[in-house]
């Protein structure tokens, strides 16, 4: 698998960790159902299931933002093209994350258009660190 997508694989596995203490959290889908529409209606399916869980038990554990790309997308994937992830909550938190992780995520602030990923990671020094300076 390229570079790229063991990245991305990587921060959707562990995207949902609120192991610090955080009520919200993210989610990250990868080669997750078969096209945008089935994947986007799965994980609107997951995350209020899970929500509507954590609330039947008192937690404040919530997700509060997902993202991810499907089985077309990953397919499609070149290194050349990138690819596009569908996306719900806060779109920039989201492109800061996956920065994070050296992905080199963009996203034109219309709410209505996709996370692109281009096909290489970021050196290094070009990840954003979080609020706290941590990576």
């Amino acid at each position: 698998m390229h570079e790229t997508l063991k990245a991305l694989d990587y921060v959707c596995e562990f995207a949902g960790d609120s192991s610090n203490g955080e009520s919200s959290r993210f989610w990250g889908f990868f080669n997750f159902a078969c096209c945008m529409s089935c994947a986007k209606a799965d994980a609107l399916e997951f995350v209020n299931e899970y929500n509507q869980t954590a609330e039947d038990e008192g937690s404040l554990d919530r997700i509060t933002a997902y993202f991810g790309c499907h089985m077309q997308d990953v397919e499609l994937f070149t290194e050349e093209e990138g690819l596009y992830l569908c996306w719900e909550g806060d779109a920039a938190k989201i492109v800061k994350l996956l920065r994070s992780y050296r992905l080199d995520a963009s996203w034109n602030g219309q709410d209505n258009t996709r996370i692109f990923v281009a096909g290489k990671l970021l050196p290094e020094e070009e990840t954003l660190p979080d609020d706290e300076g941590q990576f």
